[in-house]
């Protein structure tokens, strides 16, 4: 299954439209929180997860772990991949207000994205080891998804950058998600590489305030299954998070993206 994640760049493409039934208000919903360690898998309703994280941005190392989770909607009985949307929105500073700053750039050879065999600060997966999971959350995809995401600036305004991220399980090992009951959906790391002196470049901006919008997550199910594709949309306990304060616009901007329909043929 590993040869399809080659085709992940396409997920940098936005496309109109998304397929599949939209789960009804109050049936399920999104939410997003931050871990109470880089280590654990701390489900975003248990009372260890944060809604805001601060930092003093005097250091180029360790890291802090967004977790996003879905309260499951009903008809999804055999679920092989999952597509999320994720917006980073930077209020930017007083000096350079409205802007996404440097130290928000992962995309390809920005400052803290890609830049040769160098990676980018930013890591997003749906990897939830067993052995560090605090138990609140059903661990559905465990360490055995395969797949990968994209990070697009300047989506929906020039403070914004959006991650577009599909992750994939062999059709043979796709289960049900048990409607109410809730599951881990993502695990986002970002590092403080290239926030001091050190590592170059430097990167301005880590104590911007900033909102992160769980905006959706589509279950996808093979061809023929009953309901089809669902996608969730609306807000659990808390659908953002906070960095340093985050006073900015949390607001969830609807999402029109592709299905990803060649990248799915590959593992259904």
């Amino acid at each position: 299954m590993k040869h399809w994640l080659f085709r992940v760049a396409i997920l940098g493409c936005i496309l109109p439209a998304v397929a599949g039934p939209i789960a009804p208000a109050g049936a399920a919903g999104l939410n997003v929180g931050w871990a109470a360690s880089t280590a654990e898998n701390t489900c975003p309703t248990s009372a260890g997860s944060l809604a805001d994280k601060t930092s003093t941005c005097l250091s180029n190392s360790s890291a802090s772990v967004a977790i996003g989770s879905v309260i499951a909607p009903a008809s999804l009985s055999k679920v092989t991949a999952e597509e999320i949307v994720v917006d980073v929105q930077d209020t930017g500073t007083a000096t350079n207000p409205g802007v996404l700053s440097d130290w928000w750039h992962y995309e390809a050879n920005a400052c803290r994205g890609q830049q040769g065999a160098t990676t980018p600060s930013l890591a997003f997966t749906a990897f939830f080891d067993p052995v560090n999971d605090e138990g609140a959350c059903i661990n559905y995809w465990q360490t055995g998804a395969s797949g990968g995401s994209s990070y697009a600036p300047g989506l929906n305004g020039q403070n914004r950058g959006r991650i577009s991220a599909v992750f994939a399980i062999a059709g043979a090992s796709a289960g049900a998600f048990t409607p109410g009951s809730e599951y881990y959906v993502f695990r986002m790391s970002v590092d403080n590489r290239h926030t001091v002196t050190g590592p170059v470049p430097v990167c301005d901006g880590c104590s911007d305030g900033v909102c992160i919008v769980f905006q959706s997550v589509k279950f996808d199910q093979p061809p023929g299954t009953t309901g089809g594709d669902v996608t969730v949309n609306g807000a659990g306990t808390r659908q953002f998070v906070t960095w340093q304060g985050g006073s900015g616009d949390c607001t969830v901007v609807p999402v029109h993206r592709g299905t990803w329909g060649r990248v799915k043929s590959l593992y259904r």
